[in-house]
């Protein structure tokens, strides 16, 4: 009698176990396995406008208070598919915007999001 509830015993301190490396082995996973594409993009500046042309390397874009901005997404987006005119985008970018500068602005885009 006494054989069995050691046996008993051995088994659930077994399954136990197995739960907890198991929930260390998600645990660990989900941290290790986060994607490094998932950046916190609330760090960068944000412009919001109408796409008005799409280069092979640019974008003419022109905001709520009809400014237009020249942005350069070279090595940004991978494609240009959904940048298509007229399409609202949503611009995560480093840098600074020039009112005055009607050429390329001297920003790095980080992300966007086209707004259809």
């Amino acid at each position: 009698m006494k054989g069995k509830h050691i046996r008993k015993e051995k088994k659930s301190i077994v399954w136990i176990l197995i739960t907890l490396f198991v929930l260390i082995g998600v645990i660990f996973g989900c941290f290790h396995f986060k994607s490094d594409d998932q950046e916190n993009l609330s760090q960068y500046k944000t412009i919001v406008g109408t796409i008005k042309n799409v280069g092979d390397e640019t974008l003419l874009i022109e905001t709520n208070d009809h400014q237009k901005y020249l942005i350069s997404i070279a090595g940004a987006i991978d494609s240009n598919k959904g940048l298509i005119k007229g399409n609202r985008i949503y611009i995560y970018y480093e840098g600074t915007l020039d009112i005055k500068n009607k050429d390329i602005q001297s920003i790095k885009v980080k992300s966007y999001k086209v707004l259809e």
